[in-house]
């Protein structure tokens, strides 16, 4: 604070660009000034706004395509050959179509029951037939 006591105090060429009115006298922990500095929200708003947009709809539009691949693998995976081996299942328990074959091929557990219902109807193909040999 030596600079500021006094302009006789002062360095030379301070007091030649500044003068010796104003800035002196100064004691420590005197606010002297104070800065206001101004950011204006809008720009900021508006490009946080357009980037939440943005994601609200990359995000909505990632989830219906994700949900429209589920229900394809479920509805072709799971659900149409299930609905086929109803009806073949009812046939059979009806003694119709037994000399049809059951038509799903999979490897997994719906291709499992598939045998399962195949060799069903071949078991009641060949008990029919045994029933009817004996009338």
């Amino acid at each position: 604070m030596r600079c500021h006591s006094t302009p006789d105090r002062a360095p030379k060429d301070i007091v030649e660009i500044y003068g010796t009115d104003n800035g002196y006298n100064w004691q420590k922990g005197q606010v002297i000034a104070t800065a206001i500095v101004y950011i204006p929200m809008d720009n900021a708003l508006a490009v946080a706004k357009k980037t939440a947009t943005t994601l609200f709809t990359i995000g909505s539009a990632g989830i219906i395509l994700l949900m429209g691949i589920i229900w394809l693998f479920l509805s072709n995976g799971v659900v149409a050959p299930l609905t086929k081996l109803q009806k073949k299942t009812t046939q059979i328990s009806l003694g119709k179509e037994l000399d049809e074959d059951i038509g799903v091929s999979s490897k997994d557990e719906i291709g499992d029951l598939a045998k399962a219902i195949d060799r069903l109807r071949i078991s009641t193909a060949k008990l029919l037939e045994r029933c009817a040999g004996r009338k």
